[in-house]
């Protein structure tokens, strides 16, 4: 994954506050049926500060998580114990393989696969989750819609934690619709009243996929089936109104 996505201190604080563990956009509850009697390992890329991980571990899902993130696996962690479960952990990019079994599922839920920047990159790290897989075993993905690429940079948002307020600040640094890439900066300060006392500069690519280039890549690459679901609804297609799409592709 390109360093420029890696979550840093006050920005993994920013997240954890704007989504904390158990925050659900409907893919968790979805998430849990789709992967019922699922008793073998699972993986979860991406796994940020835990809001999805912990929950599916306290369903009792033997889901095991990766980030580059240091200060997102640190988050994590202390609320995994928080919440009573225990969560296996490390730090690794996208396709890297931290543990050497075989996965009865990699989940990369949210559109964290858009956090891969360029084509070359997402498909060297979807052949390399596709081999971890066990004999049908299933790469599961979320995808945001492409309109998300036109979209113009979200307002200012802010957040109070404890005595001190949080603030985020996004503009459009690049917008490349050949590439199906959007690039942000995105600043992230700290206020104790108003003294700021730390800033964050991020800059933030997105690479957005189409439903269809991405079902006939993941074929290309080996899986043997290929379904999709739209807005976390099993068996709907995706419509010019769908937010979330959701494929599911299972290795023979």
């Amino acid at each position: 994954m390109s360093t420029a996505n890696v979550y840093e201190s006050l920005a993994a604080r920013v997240y954890e506050l704007d989504k904390p563990t158990g925050h659900s956009f409907g893919d968790i509850e979805f998430y849990a049926e789709l992967l019922d009697g699922c008793t073998g390992p699972i993986l979860e890329p991406a796994v940020g500060s835990g809001r999805f991980l912990i929950p599916m571990l306290q369903r009792g899902f033997m889901v095991s998580g990766t980030d580059p993130s240091e200060h997102m696996l640190a988050i994590c962690e202390r609320e995994a114990a928080r919440a009573g479960v225990r969560a296996r952990l490390a730090v690794a990019a996208f396709g890297e393989q931290a543990w050497p079994e075989q996965y009865e599922a990699i989940v990369v839920p949210a559109g964290s696969i858009q956090l891969i920047a360029t084509f070359d990159e997402t498909r060297e790290a979807l052949r390399k989750m596709l081999s971890q897989l066990a004999p049908g075993g299933r790469l599961v993905l979320d995808l945001d819609s492409l309109a998300g690429l036109a979209e113009p940079a979200g307002p200012a948002r802010s957040w109070q934690d404890g005595a001190h307020t949080l603030t985020l600040v996004s503009s459009i640094e690049e917008r490349d619709f050949s590439a199906q890439r959007l690039t942000q900066q995105l600043r992230y300060e700290r206020w104790n009243g108003p003294v700021l006392e730390q800033q964050e500069l991020q800059r933030f690519t997105l690479r957005f996929w189409g439903v269809e280039e991405m079902r006939l890549l993941l074929e290309k690459l080996g899986a043997e089936t290929v379904t999709v679901h739209a807005d976390y609804a099993f068996g709907a297609q995706p419509t010019e109104a769908t937010s979330v799409t959701t494929l599911v592709a299972t290795v023979a």
